[in-house]
C-alpha cells in the first residue's frame, strides 16, 4: 500500500493493478508503475487458487497484453541474485 499512495501522490493519472501492490518495482520516468511479473504470477496463483501455468496464461491475457493509455504498467521480468556470478 505504501507504493500505491506514493506513486499516485506523484502521478494521479497511473494504472495501477488491484491486489498487485507487493509485486510493483518501480516507476518508469514517465511515471507509469513497472511490475515484476513473475511476482504477478504467483500472487495470482494466491488470489486465484490456479496452478503456475494458468496463473501464467492469466497474467497474460490479462494484464501484459492490455493497453490502457499512457500509463499503461510496464511489465519485466527481474534476474534472480542466483544467476548472477
Amino acid at each position: 500500500m505504501q507504493y500505491r499512495n506514493r506513486i499516485l501522490e506523484i502521478n494521479p493519472d497511473a494504472i495501477l493493478w488491484d491486489d498487485m501492490d507487493e509485486c510493483i518495482i518501480g516507476i518508469t520516468e514517465e511515471a507509469s508503475v513497472v511490475y515484476d511479473i513473475h511476482q504477478m504470477e504467483l500472487k495470482i496463483m494466491e488470489l486465484k487458487n490456479f496452478s503456475f501455468e494458468d496463473a501464467s496464461d492469466w497474467v497474460e491475457f490479462n494484464m501484459l497484453r492490455t493497453y490502457l493509455g499512457n500509463f499503461t504498467p510496464v511489465h519485466v521480468w527481474t534476474i534472480p541474485d542466483e544467476m548472477i556470478d
